[in-house]
């Protein structure tokens, strides 16, 4: 699947935002795993975008109906149309798995949800950077420290909240609500986009 990699995905100012769609998935909620995925709101993607001057973004989610469509994707395209993303977007919805995962294996800049394919992006993919959202502490979901162990030649960065983490209700518990999908695009917790594991 690698050597597949197109350039355009290589290009250092071309992050791959991996937008979860809302409905089941599989890593929906478990006895085990009783969170299921965690769904960044809109203000994380936006402050990745934000962080520097980008050539192009992607955007990828695999919804195929409009009940399945995670709200920021929607607002992002908007944002895009407007001219307010800072650099052309491109939406990628409803593709198959492999194109997916072949353009953010080969992609430099990845931004992450918590899904059930972020265990092989993060110890396959090609990136020179990983966005996770998340707080840099250690442990937590994605388990930064090990990230940074594991992968020293990636820049990790992650979230700085506002107050704790714990403020976005929607990483508690998925249920797919009117209530949640609209937290997920006025949250405004997120402060800043932090370099995780700096020596």
């Amino acid at each position: 699947m690698l050597d597949s990699c197109h350039p355009r995905n290589r290009a250092s100012h071309a992050p791959t935002l991996h937008v979860l769609k809302t409905l089941p998935s599989l890593c929906d909620p478990t006895p085990q795993h009783p969170r299921g995925p965690q769904k960044p709101p809109l203000q994380f993607y936006l402050k990745v975008i934000g962080s520097r001057p980008w050539s192009n973004i992607s955007v990828l989610t695999n919804a195929r109906i409009q009940r399945e469509f995670n709200p920021t994707f929607g607002v992002l395209q908007e944002l895009d149309k407007q001219g307010l993303l800072g650099a052309p977007a491109n939406f990628y919805p409803d593709r198959d798995l492999y194109t997916d995962l072949r353009d953010m294996l080969c992609a430099e800049n990845v931004v992450l949800a918590k899904s059930s394919i972020t265990r092989l992006l993060v110890r396959h993919s090609r990136a020179k950077r990983f966005f996770l959202p998340t707080s840099c502490a250690r442990g937590g979901p994605f388990f930064v420290d090990r990230i940074c162990l594991y992968r020293p030649d990636v820049e990790v960065y992650g979230i700085e909240w506002k107050t704790t983490l714990n403020e976005y209700s929607v990483y508690d518990e998925w249920i797919n609500t009117d209530a949640q999908r609209l937290e997920m695009i006025t949250s405004d917790e997120v402060k800043s986009i932090q370099r995780c594991c700096v020596k």
